[in-house]
């Protein structure tokens, strides 16, 4: 957030959706961020907290790993997780508002890139 400030951006964006393997495949960032949602409540916390401006998430509708996307295709939780999602960041205080890309993200292989 430091060098948001030296910038005078009027917010911060959280991007929880991105599928790519330069982000997703590295960890927990981008698109894998959903599926810790206390993890990205914490990191909106201190983003609002070191900001002291609005913070915003970009999220997808679910996320779908290509090892078990026939599982979770079957299953089809994605509105749970979701509104789980949804409701811990609401939960923070500190979200002024979230965008949904209203698809799912493949992580493992398929990538914009």
């Amino acid at each position: 957030t430091d060098k948001a400030k030296r910038y005078h951006y009027d917010e911060l964006n959280l991007n929880c959706g991105c599928p790519s393997d330069r982000v997703a495949g590295r960890g927990c960032f981008g698109a894998a961020l959903m599926r810790e949602p206390k993890l990205v409540r914490s990191l909106v916390e201190e983003m609002a907290e070191g900001f002291g401006r609005p913070v915003s998430v970009k999220c997808r509708i679910g996320v779908l790993s290509r090892k078990d996307m026939k599982t979770e295709l079957e299953t089809d939780t994605d509105y749970e997780r979701l509104a789980e999602f949804v409701e811990t960041m609401q939960a923070s205080g500190c979200v002024d508002h979230i965008i949904v890309h209203a698809r799912k993200a493949i992580l493992d292989g398929l990538s914009p890139d």
